[in-house]
């Protein structure tokens, strides 16, 4: 133990030229930053009344957009159904 090999590091040498890689997520997150910093609510506002109004003309592009941002990842279909224990759902 503690013993060199020829295969070890020298010194000022690393097995990562590279450095070690950002994290995806503090990327998004410093973009997101920058863009609340560079973009007002109410531009924020425009460029979503923008989005809506190409949708209703059959943007599929703006609808996309629209589903990514403003609804849930994965909305659960039955989120609001209870049922018996049995598998029987239960109606007022």
């Amino acid at each position: 133990m503690g013993t060199k090999t020829s295969t070890s590091w020298k010194p000022g040498q690393t097995g990562n030229p590279g450095g070690r890689p950002r994290s995806v997520r503090r990327v998004q997150y410093s973009r997101l930053r920058i863009m609340d910093a560079s973009v007002s609510e109410a531009d924020w506002a425009a460029i979503i009344d923008k989005a809506i109004e190409q949708a209703r003309e059959g943007d599929a592009t703006a609808r996309a957009w629209l589903s990514k941002y403003l609804l849930p990842e994965s909305p659960d279909p039955f989120a609001d159904v209870t049922t018996d224990g049995v598998g029987q759902v239960l109606t007022d």
